[in-house]
């Protein structure tokens, strides 16, 4: 099913490619896709005080749940950012010969995605033979894969149940239709009300593993360099408007995002929003878990698991211009 699913999504690749007509470039327009991640928080913030119409920015919010259907997006320019992808997703961009670029680190996973599973299973290893929900082809498909490797237990000893996003597995999960499934919040700390559910593993123990990211095409910020300066400073603004003014933000990110208050705390600690100072450490080839270091290793395992066929020079996939003071 992966390899088919795959070569669908190229397919659609090349058919948005084909009738691309380039970026958005209507003046300072920037087009966002969004998901159902806390990680994009702080862009309602930035909205609803007013941060990116400060810099001169009209924001256009476009919620698209789908990794596959988010990634044709930005290939055929209907939106102008990519927001909250992943290090995965990045490479998948530039398998298809499309110039994603990573312009600013938005989040780090640190809690927020893992596996849910039925209370009997106690720890990875009893996985084998069990149903494992995730969505293929995506950080859930990375994560899991990385544990089993870990953990020395053959892929094929479990029973994979690959669907189009983690939103679906975590839903599987929490009607208790599968043994366990690879997802993200708000479905980890939804699943802790189910005595029979237990989060089995996450990565507050691999707390540098995912990444949240903002993407764009190579050639918007070279030639739309001025107004992706403007938004990324706006993002600061806002990342750092959440972390001085914590209780007012988080209930614009809880109303934004549909969620309770209480709940979305829950789901907040379980990540960290980068500042401007967290991105250029990240950017730092001298700071262990920086992109660079990250990119490399997962270029390995994706191209090892059979999702990507090449290999990136990885200073290509990120520009650091959009982060600097």
């Amino acid at each position: 099913m992966r390899r088919i699913q795959l070569v669908i999504s190229i397919a659609i690749f090349i058919f948005f490619s084909a009738c691309n007509k380039g970026p958005n470039n209507n003046n300072n327009t920037l087009v966002v896709g969004i998901h159902s991640w806390p990680g994009i928080g702080p862009v309602f913030i930035g909205e609803e005080k007013g941060f990116f119409k400060e810099e001169g920015i009209d924001l256009k919010l476009r919620t698209i749940e789908n990794f596959d259907t988010k990634r044709s997006a930005l290939v055929s320019g209907q939106i102008d950012v990519d927001m909250g992808n992943t290090l995965d997703q990045l490479l998948i961009y530039r398998e298809n010969n499309f110039d994603a670029t990573i312009f600013a680190v938005e989040d780090f996973s640190r809690g927020g995605d893992g596996i849910v599973a039925k209370a009997n299973i106690k720890t990875l290893h009893d996985l084998v033979g069990k149903t494992v929900s995730y969505g293929e082809a995506s950080p859930s498909d990375f994560f899991l894969r990385y544990l089993l490797k870990q953990n020395n237990i053959p892929a094929d000893s479990v029973k994979l149940k690959p669907v189009s996003d983690a939103q679906i597995a975590g839903n599987a999960i929490l009607a208790e239709q599968v043994d366990a499934a690879v997802t993200f919040d708000p479905w980890l700390t939804q699943s802790k009300s189910n005595t029979n559910l237990h989060v089995l593993v996450s990565t507050a123990t691999y707390p540098n593993l995912i990444p949240g990211l903002l993407i764009a095409n190579k050639k918007a910020l070279d030639e739309r360099k001025d107004v992706f300066v403007r938004f990324t400073r706006a993002w600061f603004k806002s990342v750092d408007y959440y972390y001085a003014h914590h209780d007012e933000g988080a209930a614009i990110i809880a109303r934004r995002m549909n969620i309770k208050p209480e709940e979305l705390e829950g789901v907040l600690s379980s990540i960290h929003i980068l500042t401007q100072a967290e991105n250029l450490a990240a950017y730092d080839t001298t700071k262990p878990e920086n992109i660079s270091l990250l990119l490399s290793n997962i270029n390995i395992f994706w191209k090892d698991n059979g999702f990507v066929k090449k290999n990136f020079d990885v200073k290509l996939l990120q520009d650091e211009r959009f982060v600097k003071p």
